[in-house]
């Protein structure tokens, strides 16, 4: 196991970032800081005038253009797909929701287009939204120190939780 000073918050965020943050992410595994590489092709090619399209599609290449040592590197993937599901429903059986909240949750994101159907019911419910925003961060949270226990990292308290 080795101990780095992770901040755990964006960590819990880039892990679960989507795809319309358009970049990719890797953790320093000297240093804890994470790393962002654009992906989209435009601003990529601002950057580097010369890539060729082999480069613009290549995480590897790109990474090796922009750290002198890739080796000290941990691609962070984006896990947002991997585990919407289980955070929605996870959200919706919890007992303290409203029977008919938890219902419509529940039909919500068993039908395609779920993750929007499911926001439309978190705000019909007062206060709702912001319960669901509370439990995806701590769920995010979550998901975090089970990926850095995978890659058997252990976070240190200096930056934990830095703002």
């Amino acid at each position: 196991m080795r101990e780095l000073p992770v901040n755990l918050d964006e960590l819990a965020f880039v892990l679960h970032r989507g795809d319309e943050l358009d970049m990719e992410c890797f953790l320093n595994l000297e240093t804890g800081e994470i790393h962002y590489i654009p992906t989209d092709s435009d601003v990529l090619q601002s950057l580097f005038h010369q890539l060729t399209l082999p480069e613009l599609v290549s995480i590897t290449s790109l990474a090796e253009r922009l750290f002198p040592d890739i080796s000290k590197l941990l691609y962070i993937p984006d896990n947002f797909k991997d585990i919407v599901f289980d955070l929605m429903n996870q959200f919706a059986n919890l007992s303290s929701l409203p029977e008919l909240a938890r219902d419509k949750l529940l039909e919500a994101i068993h039908h395609k287009g779920g993750f929007k159907k499911f926001h439309k019911v978190l705000e019909e419910f007062p206060g709702l939204l912001t319960n669901f925003i509370e439990f995806r961060d701590t769920f995010f949270l979550q998901k975090a120190q089970e990926w850095l226990k995978k890659h058997e990292i252990i976070p240190t308290r200096k930056m934990k939780n830095a703002n």
